[in-house]
């Protein structure tokens, strides 16, 4: 098992800035097929989590959102900005 303090895999790492550089571009496409190939990789990574259900929420895939974000919060629970949109996508949702 590797140690969750050394940081993402590079092949995971690589990914998600490839994908962070497509969302600044509004590539929302592009990042989420890198979200996607992330997840695959590491499929409990805190930053792969959030931005996938950040995309899922652009989409406007609220539950998909909720449960990615969630999921983000669960294994991050100190990463104030899933919390914020975590909030932001149950108020969207009505809930």
């Amino acid at each position: 098992m590797s140690d969750p303090s050394a940081g993402p895999h590079p092949l995971v790492r690589d990914r998600l800035l490839a994908a962070l550089q497509h969302l600044r571009r509004g590539e929302v496409d592009a990042a989420d097929r890198l979200l996607v190939a992330a997840l695959q990789l590491a499929p409990r990574d805190h930053v792969a989590l959030h931005l996938s259900g950040t995309v899922a929420l652009q989409r406007g895939n609220r539950a998909e959102a909720i449960r990615l974000i969630g999921d983000a919060v669960e294994v991050a629970p100190g990463l104030a900005a899933a919390h914020c949109d975590l909030g932001y996508a149950l108020t969207v949702d009505g809930q």
